[in-house]
Formats: structure tokens, C-alpha cells, sequence
């Protein structure tokens, strides 16, 4: 066996964070670069994490070497010590699943070099006793063994998971403009634009009396229906706040999507959303899950 990629950490929910506010963030390992590592034979998967719900499916959809839910990276390495030998190099990573193992892999395959970046190690056979591990923390005895030649390490640069559970997202919706601005965060299987796709289509009607005629119209909606491009990357805007993540632009089209069964979608976050952080002119009603 060639290669051994070590994983752990938080591996199934995360936090994307925006200033103050934290979304809990669910991970597809279904659409993930270790589902594609899972059936090459060059590379071995372990992994330490907390114990979840996902357990199962995070096994099955990985297919580890080895692997235990202490979320202890020092237990794991003594626990598999021993057989470190039998791998010509290890990379060391935090759950991270759009993070190119693949080409870490075929560009350093061959160096005896060690790199280093944003937590995430590349380190050969030979160098591996100058590693210290206490817990989930990894430093180098001798960091003169580094080599940050950027032409070879522009991969390792940091790169967060972007692929959002549809279902996870909310909506806002207005609720009234007179005299101020009121509106609510509503889930988006609640919305009136999913309902409308499975066949509720009054919620929707009514809540098109108080949007904005130019911009949306069951005319609108439904030319939109009938001519989507499930093959075009659909990117979507989103603001995190009070801890869930609201769409700014893409309802519609995230609405699509999941009633046509797909799992998650690209975030664009967007710094301003006036109608969210400027209390002063607008005001939330409610929550709805």
C-alpha cells in the first residue's frame, strides 16, 4: 500500500461561521472526494471523530481502514503505530471533504519532503518520528523540515465545504410593507414556493399579493418549472443569521431542486442583506421550522 490518509475531528456537522452568527452545518459524504478515494487502491482511509447519529453511514459511505469515535488523533496514532511502516507516505487532515486528496497525492507521491498548511500534513515514511502528536494537536520537532514551496502546495490552501443540505435552508418571506417591512425566516419545505410544487398552489398564489409583481409571477414560477437545467451549477445567495442560513437570491431554484431530489447546492454568502441587518427599517415576525 502506497499511501494512508488520517482524518479527524469534527466529521459530520460544522460550523459555518459568519461574525457572530454559526450555522450547523450537516455533511453529504455521498457527494465527497473520500467516496472517491474509498475505491482506489493506492490509499487507505483512518479516522477518528465523535460519536454521532451519521455513524453508520459515515463507515459505509468512507469505508475506513480503521477508525474509532474517540475523536482523539494521539489514541489513534498509538493504536496504529505499528503499521505505519507498511505506507510510503501519510497525510494528516481535518475532516474536510472538498479538499483534492487525489491531487496531493499524485504530486507528492514521490517527494521526501514534508508540507504543511492550514493544519493539513504531507509526511513520508522516513520523517515520521519527528511528529508530535497531543490530542488533535500536530507540530514538527524540526520545522526546518518543512517545504512551503507554494507552486506545490497551492492545494493545501484552506478551502470550506460549500455543499449545504437543501433542507436545511430558510427562506424569508414578507409578510407586510406597510407601514415597515415585516418578514419571516420559514424553512424551506414550508415555503410557499416548495408547496407549490407538490400541489399546494393557493399559499403560493397569496403570497404573490405582497411580492414584488416585476420580479416574481406564477407566469414566472412556472416558465422557470418547465425550463430548468438540472445539468447547470446552480449557485445560490445566502446570509447567515440567528444561526440558520437564509437565502438571499435562489429560492425558487433551491425549491426545484429538492423536489427533484437533490441533496445539497453551492452557497454564495453575501456580506450585506439589508433586510436582515438593518433593524431600523425592517423587522422579523417569526420562525418557522
Amino acid at each position: 500500500m502506497n499511501g494512508l490518509i488520517i482524518l479527524y475531528g469534527e466529521s459530520y456537522k460544522r460550523y459555518y461561521e459568519d461574525k457572530s452568527d454559526k450555522f450547523f452545518r450537516r455533511l453529504d459524504y455521498n457527494n465527497s472526494n473520500f467516496k472517491h478515494l474509498s475505491n482506489k487502491s493506492e490509499l487507505d482511509i483512518i479516522f477518528t471523530t465523535k460519536s454521532h447519529e451519521y455513524n453508520k453511514k459515515l463507515i459505509k459511505d468512507i469505508k475506513p481502514k480503521y477508525y474509532n469515535f474517540e475523536n482523539n488523533l494521539e489514541n489513534l496514532f498509538n493504536n496504529i503505530k505499528n503499521k505505519l511502516n507498511n505506507y510510503k507516505f501519510i497525510i494528516i487532515s481535518k475532516f474536510n471533504f472538498k479538499i483534492n486528496y487525489k491531487l496531493i497525492f499524485n504530486t507528492l507521491n514521490n517527494s521526501n519532503s514534508v508540507y504543511s498548511k492550514n493544519g493539513l500534513f504531507f509526511i513520508n515514511n522516513e520523517n515520521l518520528n519527528y511528529l508530535e502528536i497531543s490530542k488533535n494537536t500536530i507540530n514538527l520537532k524540526d520545522n526546518n523540515l518543512i517545504d512551503n514551496n507554494d507552486n506545490k502546495i497551492l492545494f493545501f490552501e484552506e478551502i470550506v465545504d460549500n455543499n449545504i443540505i437543501i433542507e436545511d435552508l430558510f427562506g424569508l418571506l414578507l409578510v407586510n410593507r406597510n407601514p415597515k417591512i415585516i418578514y419571516n425566516f420559514v424553512r424551506i419545505k414550508k415555503t410557499p414556493h416548495y408547496l407549490y410544487l407538490v400541489g399546494n398552489t393557493e399559499s403560493y398564489e397569496k403570497y404573490l399579493s405582497i411580492e414584488n409583481k416585476d420580479s416574481h409571477s406564477l407566469k414566472i414560477y412556472t416558465n422557470l418549472i418547465n425550463t430548468f437545467n438540472f445539468n447547470e451549477k446552480v449557485i445560490i445567495k445566502g446570509k447567515i443569521k440567528m444561526n440558520r442560513l437564509i437565502i438571499f437570491d435562489g429560492l425558487h431554484r433551491s425549491c426545484i431542486l429538492l423536489k427533484n431530489n437533490f441533496k445539497t447546492i453551492k452557497i454564495l454568502r453575501v456580506e450585506k442583506f439589508p433586510l436582515i441587518d438593518k433593524t431600523k427599517h425592517y423587522m422579523l415576525n417569526k420562525i418557522i421550522h
